[in-house]
């Protein structure tokens, strides 16, 4: 479920919130529409991996989309389910076990629009992804990637694979039973992009 607290309601506990889907593998606010949105989510109670949902522009209680409210749903047409997503300055990027998603806010009647950017690099886990710079990084099942990276200049959309001269290290050693541990960690105050892996 997806809870919310008030602070200004002197409850120390947070509530599930009751119009919003009842099973949901993960969320986040899509900004600057104030728009939460869950992702394998669900309209039966039952998670589809594939689907995402979002609520109504600064109100969280509609979820269903009509024509007087920017509610909505859409389903991933690649990969068998979504791993994470985060909110970038331009869009919000969204993995599946095998492709680069972007969601763009559009407007009605749609609101939001959904491109592959990348295929074949897919995300290893939930959090293995971070931005640093305005790039977004992220660990892949055999590659690290990045995303908006600019040389000389020259600002690129598209995904690009990092370097890695420890590869065979990281992804030859990778307990493949505890991938789900993997964390990324930025460190904006010296440049740095780290992971975490077992």
């Amino acid at each position: 479920p997806i809870y919310f607290w008030d602070p200004t309601s002197n409850s120390p506990v947070a509530s599930a919130i009751p119009q919003a889907p009842p099973v949901n593998t993960g969320c986040f606010v899509a900004m600057p529409q104030r728009q939460i949105v869950a992702w394998g989510s669900s309209f039966t109670g039952i998670v589809d991996p594939l689907l995402i949902r979002w609520c109504d522009v600064s109100n969280y209680n509609v979820w269903v989309a009509q024509i007087t409210n920017q509610a909505g749903s859409y389903r991933l047409s690649r990969g068998s389910g979504i791993v994470g997503a985060l909110q970038s300055p331009q869009q919000a990027y969204i993995w599946t076990d095998t492709d680069l998603w972007s969601m763009q806010y559009i407007g009605p009647p749609y609101i939001y629009g959904f491109n592959i950017v990348g295929m074949g690099c897919g995300l290893i886990s939930r959090r293995a992804m971070g931005m640093l710079g305005g790039v977004t990084y992220w660990m892949g099942k055999e590659q690290f990637f990045s995303t908006g990276t600019t040389t000389a200049g020259i600002t690129s959309s598209g995904v690009s694979p990092l370097q890695c001269p420890i590869w065979d290290a990281v992804f030859q050693e990778l307990d493949q039973t505890s991938v789900g541990n993997i964390v990324c960690a930025v460190n904006s105050l010296f440049g740095e992009i780290t992971w975490y892996y077992p």
